[in-house]
C-alpha cells in the first residue's frame, strides 16, 4: 500500500505533457510620447491667444482597449493681448484612455484626464494690465488617431478640450475654455499594441 501511494505521489509531481504547456502571460504595455502642442487660450474679457509648446505623456495599457495616461504639457505665447506680457500654461493631468477601434495600422483613442494647470498671463485692469498666475484644477477631454510607423514607433495626433481657471478681473477667477491640438511621436516599449 505504501509503495502504491509513493508511486502515485511521485508521478503526480512529475510534469505531465498535457499540463506542462505554459501559456505566455501578458503584462501591461507601456508607451511614452513627446511632441508639439498648440493651445488656443481663452483670455479676458472675450479674447483668445495662440500659444505654442510641447506635450509629453506616459501611458500604461492594461488591455488592448484601456489604460491610464499621465500627461504634462507646456505652451507659451508672447505679447498677449498687446500687453507686452507673456502667457503660459503648464498642465499636469492623468486619467483613463480608451482605444475603441483598431484597423490595420490605425488606432483611435479617447481620453478623460484630471489634474491641475498653472496659468500665467496678463489681467486687464483700469491701469492697463497686471500680471498674475493661478494654479488650480484642470481637466482634458480629447481623442484622435495613432498610426503605426513600425512595431515600436507610432505617430499620434488629435484635438483636446482643456478646461483651466484664470482671472477675468483682478479679483475674480473663472473657467477658461481652451482648445489644444497635439502631434506626437510614440514609442511602445515591447512592440505593437495587441
Amino acid at each position: 500500500m505504501r509503495s502504491a501511494l509513493f508511486v502515485t505521489l511521485v508521478l503526480g509531481l512529475l510534469p505531465h505533457p498535457a499540463l506542462s504547456q505554459v501559456v505566455a502571460a501578458h503584462g501591461p504595455e507601456v508607451n511614452a510620447a513627446v511632441g508639439y502642442s498648440y493651445l488656443n487660450l481663452s483670455q479676458a474679457p472675450s479674447s483668445r491667444a495662440g500659444l505654442n509648446g510641447a506635450d509629453a505623456n506616459l501611458s500604461v495599457d492594461f488591455r488592448s482597449r484601456v489604460g491610464l495616461r499621465l500627461d504634462v504639457g507646456y505652451a507659451r505665447g508672447s505679447n498677449v493681448l498687446g500687453s507686452g506680457r507673456h502667457a503660459d500654461v503648464l498642465s499636469y493631468v492623468a486619467g483613463p484612455v480608451a482605444y475603441p477601434i483598431h484597423y490595420r495600422r490605425w488606432t483611435t483613442y479617447a481620453e478623460a484626464l484630471v489634474g491641475a494647470a498653472k496659468v500665467t498671463g496678463p489681467i486687464p485692469s483700469a491701469n492697463g494690465f497686471l500680471g498674475a498666475y493661478v494654479n488650480k484644477l484642470a481637466w482634458v477631454l480629447g481623442g484622435g488617431l495613432e498610426y503605426d510607423l513600425s512595431s515600436s514607433w507610432a505617430f499620434r495626433a488629435g484635438p483636446e478640450y482643456l478646461h483651466t481657471l484664470y482671472y477675468t478681473t483682478p479679483t475674480r477667477i473663472s473657467g477658461q475654455n481652451n482648445m489644444r491640438a497635439v502631434a506626437e511621436i510614440v514609442h511602445r516599449f515591447g512592440g505593437r499594441r495587441r
